[in-house]
């Protein structure tokens, strides 16, 4: 007796991002979406990178004559989300009675169990760039975590 697991699971949909365009007139904008944003986590073997999405699928938005954009692009606010999270962690603990009224405990917690990356939003929004949609990031404290404890309760 006096053992406790509890295992807990975390799961989340990404957080929001918005693409742009390139400055016409000194106004940045957002594009036109013409294909299939392929919105998703896909490895770049070649170039040893994560894309997520495709960024040719975006263009600008129609130039006036004054060089500046004639209409806001037809991708929407938030429209994308990155990649989500999911994270199982675990706690063990032993109770030791020592006496009646001193009590002990044991405790190991493992977040992030099985060490499963968790990929931050695209660093680079802007549709004109190379390196437009790469994911080069995990988010914070996402790496597997583990933590030992003695307690006394008296």
């Amino acid at each position: 007796g006096g053992w406790q697991l509890s295992p807990f699971v975390t799961l989340g949909t990404g957080t929001p991002f918005d693409l742009s365009t390139s400055s016409q007139g000194g106004v940045n904008s957002r594009p036109d979406q013409v294909g299939n944003a392929n919105i998703g986590l896909n490895k770049n073997f070649a170039n040893n990178y994560f894309t997520y999405g495709n960024a040719s699928a975006f263009i600008d938005p129609p130039i006036n004559a004054s060089g500046a954009y004639a209409r806001v692009g037809t991708v929407h606010r938030n429209q994308f989300y990155g990649p989500g999270y999911n994270t199982t962690s675990l706690s063990v603990i032993k109770a030791i009675p020592i006496i009646e009224r001193l009590k002990s405990e044991i405790r190991v917690q493992a977040y992030n169990l099985f060490n499963h990356p968790q990929f931050g939003n695209p660093s680079n929004t802007s549709i004109d760039q190379s390196q437009a949609l790469i994911i080069n990031g995990t988010r914070f404290r996402s790496a597997r975590e583990m933590e030992f404890a003695y307690r006394v309760t008296f």
